[in-house]
């Protein structure tokens, strides 16, 4: 499985929504959004003090692609909840190393 961390700024419009039907809704709508294209929520915030207004952690099926990301965030996008949207693909650090060997390379090296 993939982890992705999804950062969400909303628009005006889905803030006072967000405020008037409470977080734990929004949450349950974005688990459901999440499970009708093969994913899952790892867990979900309220962002409070920064750029996002909520952020998460999903797991996507290992034979998701970048263009699969896309178009989910597309998807995300024409729902017109957000005005802004950032995702950054999650690895723990023994996946990064089963990938590719760590090689060191200092000035003296060359």
């Amino acid at each position: 499985m993939s982890l992705v961390l999804i950062m969400a700024k909303l628009t005006p419009q889905a803030m006072q929504a967000w405020h008037e039907q409470g977080v734990t809704k929004r949450a349950a709508d974005v688990s459901a959004m999440m499970e009708s294209i093969g994913g899952s929520v790892v867990s979900y915030y309220a962002a409070d003090g920064g750029e996002w207004d909520n952020v998460g952690v999903f797991q996507f099926p290992d034979d998701w692609s970048h263009a699969a990301m896309i178009r989910f965030l597309h998807r995300a996008y024409s729902a017109g909840a957000h005005v802004k949207l950032q995702h950054i693909y999650l690895a723990t650090p023994e996946e990064v190393d089963a990938v590719a060997p760590p090689q060191v390379r200092t000035v003296t090296d060359r």
